[in-house]
């Protein structure tokens, strides 16, 4: 790993232990949810990281102020595929998003949320949920520390501060291509000319009308989205912005709507610059953000977006995001270095890959059709390996009436004793002697190991503690 990228990552998560270490570690057995929940709601420890967020700011935007540019230089220079995350303040369970995209991609770029969230208009939120964001998502990247560190030579994961909140013409652009991008969506939503006085009465109405006048619903956010009911699908999407913690900034749902897409559209600009600037693809942990994406690759003629065209490996990354593959979280990150270490990374790859032809065409089932070839692809190979594994297991219970489960477990030298008589182990044994058959069993067990250690090995076994294909 490129040593200043590696010093200045050790520096942010000594920043970050300095003043949020004890709390962490005094809810290691929680969930990063339950613990943002546990802190909120306790007046003492609540104040006590509410006062403390101005500092906080201070000390994290004084470490990027003075670092930021080389890192971004340096993070450029790596070799390799390298994605993007876009979408919440941090991914849903860090660890496992970075172990699932870790399978795929050398390097997971993740932006800092603390810079996010101590740079959010501080009426946005009330003070309970300022501290339940902090709490849940500072814990959240925690809890994926060691993929930060990791002993391999293109880094698993990289922290770093989005160039939005630091540059001011960054922020202009962005602003300016989302409220364009906006007055798009909307023309296709209504099926009508984005002019503010419209836009504005549109929106304001009740939610029934805001509906009534919707033509093209199918381009609704999933979270607003619901196929058999359009005014039902707008009232879940105003109530999942209202609990979230902004009710007071959201009254009705054409507003709701609007800052939802907007919001959407304002960080996929921003990621599209860091994914040209990184030479990067875009990542994603929600279908949410997949299909505003989409409609916007779809929708615009922007250069930056017309860099970033939808090609297999963007839509094989994210469909690794699905439920269908949340097992792949369940990799220890030894595997993943281990993997990577021995070159092994590509034959994973290629065969997530397989037969998997370019993306033209932009729909809501895009995703869900790659996944399913990817599904496909590694149901097939766990098949191949079952089948490996079986024929030398049977090869023992055939030879030696042993079950093979004993020499994963590294029972071969406790095998002679499960036999109830020396006549027994004798006729097993045969003429080669109990060396002889040592040296057999040794031999099956290094065999079984070496196909369980192999990388679809690896895949298979976290398949075996998580959702089966």
């Amino acid at each position: 790993m490129d040593t200043f990228i590696e010093k200045i990552q050790s520096k942010y998560f000594e920043l970050v232990d300095d003043y949020f270490g004890s709390l962490y570690r005094r809810c290691s057995d929680k969930n990063v949810h339950d613990a943002a929940v546990h802190y909120s709601n306790m007046p003492l420890s609540g104040n006590i990281i509410y006062d403390m967020l101005p500092e906080l700011k201070d000390a994290i935007m004084a470490l990027w102020t003075t670092n930021r540019k080389e890192l971004y230089d340096s993070i450029s220079k790596i070799p390799g595929l390298k994605v993007c995350y876009s979408g919440d303040i941090s991914p849903s369970e860090s660890f496992q998003f970075i172990s699932r995209t870790g399978m795929y991609v050398d390097t997971t770029l993740i932006p800092d949320p603390l810079v996010k969230l101590l740079n959010t208009p501080s009426n946005l939120f009330e003070p309970r949920y300022q501290i339940y964001y902090t709490v849940k998502h500072v814990f959240n990247v925690l809890d994926a520390q060691e993929f930060f560190f990791s002993d391999t030579e293109m880094p698993i994961s990289i922290i770093y501060p989005l160039a939005f909140y630091f540059n001011e013409n960054r922020r202009d652009v962005c602003s300016n291509e989302a409220d364009e991008d906006f007055k798009k969506y909307f023309s296709e939503l209504f099926e009508s000319e984005a002019e503010e006085k419209l836009l504005s009465d549109i929106l304001s109405k009740n939610t029934k009308k805001i509906a009534d006048s919707i033509k093209n619903p199918s381009i609704l956010p999933p979270q607003f989205f619901d196929p058999q009911d359009v005014t039902k699908g707008l009232e879940n999407g105003n109530e999942v912005m209202s609990s979230i913690g902004i009710a007071k900034v959201v009254k009705k749902s054409g507003l709701a709507l609007k800052l939802y897409v907007i919001g959407r559209l304002m960080g996929l600009s921003d990621c599209f610059l860091d994914c040209v600037s990184f030479d990067s693809k875009p990542v994603f942990d929600s279908v949410n953000s997949w299909s505003m994406f989409k409609w916007k690759l779809a929708s615009n003629n922007y250069q930056i977006t017309k860099k970033l065209e939808l090609d297999p490996s963007t839509a094989i990354i994210n469909s690794l995001q699905l439920d269908n593959f949340r097992w792949l979280g369940n990799i220890p990150p030894e595997k993943l270095v281990t993997l990577r270490n021995n070159n092994e990374l590509s034959e994973i790859r290629e065969l997530l890959a397989h037969e998997i032809s370019e993306i033209h065409n932009c729909n809501r089932a895009d995703l869900e059709l790659v996944a399913n070839r990817v599904k496909y692809n590694l149901k097939s190979a766990f098949e191949k390996h079952k089948e490996e594994i079986k024929t030398l297991e049977e090869d023992l219970k055939t030879r030696y009436q042993i079950d093979g489960t004993l020499l994963v477990t590294g029972a071969i030298c406790a095998v002679a004793s499960l036999f109830w008589s020396p006549a027994a182990l004798i006729s097993i044994i045969g003429g080669g002697g109990i060396l002889g058959f040592y040296d057999a069993i040794a031999g099956k067990k290094e065999k079984i190991e070496e196909i369980t250690n192999k990388p679809i090995g690896i895949l298979f076994s976290a398949s075996q503690e998580g959702t089966k294909l």
